[in-house]
């Protein structure tokens, strides 16, 4: 028995996997199912060439992968890219609520905290934390009395 060969090897010193991976792409280009339509090939061959091609048009999205490589990766880009300025967009509507809240809840805090102080006798702070609650001792209830 030779070193290099092996049980499952074809006679073509082809491995189990391999030919049957070769049978199945053969028998796929044969078969009518995996047979591209005109408006897949037109596309592809518009594609090659540099011509615009509607991407979404349902002739080719119903044969997705029956698409060239090139042009699968075409749509999977238009796709993408709409998902993400579709994201974006979204993702600025929620910053912007967001934010509003974040204000909303702020005024909330600050009103209570002035409630609180303006009862008090003495206010002491740090020169950091006067900076940041300058609005709130600045308030007309907390001056001094």
């Amino acid at each position: 028995q030779n070193k290099g060969s092996s049980s499952s090897s074809g006679a073509d010193g082809e491995g189990a996997w391999q030919a049957a991976k070769r049978s199945k792409r053969s028998h796929q280009e044969a078969s009518p199912e995996f047979t591209p339509s005109a408006a897949v090939n037109a596309a592809a061959d518009a594609l090659r060439l540099g011509h615009p091609v509607n991407l979404a048009a349902p002739e080719l999205l119903q044969q997705i992968w029956l698409l060239p490589r090139p042009l699968r990766r075409a749509v999977a880009a238009s796709w993408t890219g709409k998902l993400r300025g579709r994201w974006a967009e979204e993702l600025g509507e929620e910053l912007q609520q967001a934010h509003k809240l974040q204000q909303e809840l702020r005024s909330l805090q600050d009103s209570s905290y002035e409630a609180l102080l303006a009862q008090a006798r003495v206010v002491g702070a740090t020169t950091t934390g006067a900076a940041l609650h300058k609005s709130l001792l600045t308030s007309q209830s907390i001056a001094p009395k």
